[in-house]
């Protein structure tokens, strides 16, 4: 089969998902979208409800962002763990369909000189005289700029990295009676069997007798249909009410702490998406930072200026590599600790948290409530690892240089703490004075003993 060549796009988007949707309208509202040939490789046609978005924000950045025409519902009032109902004023949380988007940005591309392909596109680019060139099944193609909203490909693993899934299947039902009250939200209800993963019930009542249950489960295995099929059932079945099944949502979100591989092929080939890092590895949010994104990216374009984006901050990176770590390795933890999070502390600090916009005062006293022994315990062996990659010399003029800063200080206190600890769970185990003994030592008790020998 003869495979034609060389048409010449302005803009190519691979996927038209959430983000190069909200792409698309931020580039429609800078107007540049106007007298541009674009490319769409998708396979899909989007014209189901297949995908809901939440996220919670202030009505005010809700104008500024200028997405306020895709909200289908709020609300203000939100129920997590075992507490009451929280309002959560001045945020609201907003759920936004994935139909009203993807037909959004159906009736821009209406108008506009636009060519879809309907397939997926897992190669590698050609850079060809400033231009991508892209070898589809039966075409090949050139686009000037390319907006890549491909799933992420992540590094191997290191042994203190940790890769799980969000996995969620609900439906959304329809009672005969109007029992739902429409200004809240159940956004974690741990009240379902756990089997040994961390798993909870989702609930968002769209009107009186209209509302989407879904459960939800971190783990290393997605949840199957026949297990969330039986949590559904059992859960409404004790609310004691008849339904119907209007639709059904199905998913999966990596929650993970693992580098994306590096997709480099320059200033105009621009990652989006989950590709980009923009989903929260712990919450498996992602929306509100696609649409911030969207807005910079739109508006970098405009200006003609080099895509730059904001480092995570590396204390949060810190926190979510913790979690994520626990989670993993006693992912029945994972309850224990939400259930924490949320009665100790009010809601609307932890969405500040979750957010990232809390302080570090405000973050040591949300630590402080949590089992605190089970972070330290995965803190402490991080931060082994961390300094088994570092060669011994470096290391050891970090430490002296650090200690002569203490004694600067006047902390003489903590370097013969620090040197104690070293000598003890360093010096001895690695011969220091093993001429002392012959045998091996076996456990802790042995080891008591030859300190103290």
């Amino acid at each position: 089969m003869s495979i034609k060549s060389n048409e010449t796009f302005d803009f190519l988007f691979i996927g038209m998902g959430a983000a190069n949707c909200l792409l698309l309208l931020k580039l429609h509202e800078e107007n540049l979208l106007v007298d541009k040939k674009i490319a769409i490789i998708e396979p899909n046609s989007k014209i189901v409800n297949d995908r809901n978005f939440c996220f919670w924000s202030t009505e005010e950045e809700l104008l500024t962002l200028k997405i306020e025409d895709l909200v289908s519902s709020k609300w203000q009032k939100i129920k997590v763990a075992d507490r009451e109902y929280q309002n959560i004023s001045p945020l609201y949380y907003y759920h936004v369909k994935g139909i009203d988007l993807y037909n959004k940005a159906r009736e821009i591309l209406k108008n506009l000189d636009v060519k879809k392909y309907n397939e997926s596109f897992e190669g590698e680019p050609i850079l060809n005289a400033n231009a991508f060139e892209i070898n589809l099944i039966n075409e090949k193609i050139k686009a000037g700029k390319v907006f890549d909203s491909r799933p992420p490909v992540f590094e191997s693993a290191k042994k203190n990295q940790s890769h799980i899934l969000q996995s969620f299947y609900g439906w959304e039902i329809n009672t005969k009676d109007y029992i739902f009250d429409t200004s809240s939200v159940v956004m974690m209800d741990f009240n379902i069997p756990q089997n040994n993963f961390c798993q909870f019930m989702y609930i968002l009542p769209f009107s009186e007798n209209t509302a989407l249950f879904e459960v939800t489960r971190f783990g290393k295995e997605k949840i199957s249909k026949d297990e969330a099929v039986h949590l559904l059932t059992d859960y409404i079945k004790q609310l004691g009410f008849s339904y119907q099944i209007l639709d059904e949502e199905v998913g999966v979100i990596p929650m993970s702490s693992l580098k994306i591989t590096d997709t480099n092929y320059g200033e105009n080939w621009i990652l989006t998406g989950a590709r980009a890092n923009m989903i929260k590895p712990t919450t498996g949010y992602a929306f509100h930072n696609m649409v911030i994104d969207a807005c910079n990216l739109a508006e970098s374009i405009s200006k003609q200026q080099p895509i730059k984006r904001e480092k995570h901050n590396a204390r949060f990176n810190f926190y979510d590599h913790l979690l994520l770590k626990i989670i993993e390795e006693t992912p029945q933890q994972g309850k224990k600790i939400f259930q924490k999070l949320f009665n100790n502390t009010p809601i609307n600090e932890v969405l500040l948290f979750l957010s990232e916009k809390s302080t570090l005062r405000k973050e040591f006293t949300i630590f402080s409530k949590l089992p605190i022994i089970t972070f330290l315990r995965v803190a402490f062996k991080d931060i082994l690892f961390r300094i088994s990659g570092v060669q011994p010399t470096y290391f050891a003029s970090i430490l002296t240089i650090v200690f002569l800063l203490l004694h600067t200080l006047k902390q003489d206190e903590v370097i013969w703490a620090s040197l104690g600890f070293g000598f003890l769970a360093v010096g001895l185990p690695h011969g220091a004075v093993d001429h002392l003994t012959n045998n091996s030592i076996q456990n802790l008790y042995q080891y008591i003993k030859f300190i103290i020998s």
